[in-house]
């Protein structure tokens, strides 16, 4: 085994982990870039940039074929940029589903998107300011479902609903509407897909699953474990 590292801007800070091979050691995350430079130089290992370089549009492939490092992808219409953490999880869904073909949603705290993946490639993504929304108005952590389904059915009256649940100081209700206006405006990606939600919530996709949709839960940070160790392998790591 080799120890190496994968490293890149995320969540408004940098990442930094630790690999053995194909085995996560440990990971962190440091909201100062400089702390990350001198924790990555002590370290002295082989390294692989996350986000760091050239970004590729899309179609492109989930990994790199030249796996020294993993860019941002960027997407023209509608302007979009998927970061390279995200394609990572995404290999980590692929490791366990060799050939799927599907949406894979990835939920953080600020954004989420939804990725269409066919035969190994990123084919298009959309992504929604949902989580920032969410922490503004002040929602909560688990949603509503019947505000959820209010908002779906009703898409145009987001913001009367909002309103309405504000007055009321229902942080529940807000957090559905919020979602809710989400998967009515995604319904072009789940419609008749199979759906992976990489959330440690399952609010997203018991919603989907409400409206019919094929949808599961994944973790993320255990499909970003198993898309490193993919990387690994790719990059010859692993040996």
């Amino acid at each position: 085994m080799a120890l190496w590292l994968a490293h890149g801007p995320d969540a408004g800070g940098v990442r930094l982990c630790l690999l053995d091979g194909q085995i996560l050691q440990e990971q962190s995350l440091f909201s100062d870039p400089s702390a990350a430079l001198n924790a990555d130089s002590a370290q002295g290992r082989a390294t692989v940039p996350i986000n760091g370089t050239t970004p590729q549009a899309v179609p492109v492939r989930v990994l790199p074929e030249a796996a020294d490092a993993v860019p941002t992808v960027t997407q023209e219409t509608p302007p979009d940029a998927l970061s390279g953490w995200a394609r990572l999880r995404i290999a980590g869904v692929l490791a366990i589903r060799p050939n799927w073909d599907g949406v894979v949603v990835d939920v953080t705290d600020q954004t989420t998107h939804w990725i269409h993946v066919s035969a190994d490639e990123i084919v298009s993504f959309q992504g929604f300011a949902t989580g920032r929304l969410i922490v503004a108005m002040g929602g909560a952590a688990d949603a509503s479902a019947d505000a959820a389904d209010q908002t779906l059915s009703r898409p145009e009256k987001l913001a009367a609903h909002l309103h309405s649940a504000s007055l009321g100081g229902d942080a529940r209700a807000l957090t559905g509407h919020l979602i809710g206006a989400e998967i009515a405006a995604a319904k072009p990606y789940w419609l008749g897909q199979q759906v992976i939600v990489l959330s440690d919530s399952r609010n997203l996709a018991q919603i989907l699953q409400s409206q019919g949709a094929v949808a599961e839960t994944a973790s993320p940070q255990d499909m970003l474990a198993r898309g490193l160790a993919a990387l690994a392998d790719a990059a010859g790591y692993s040996y």
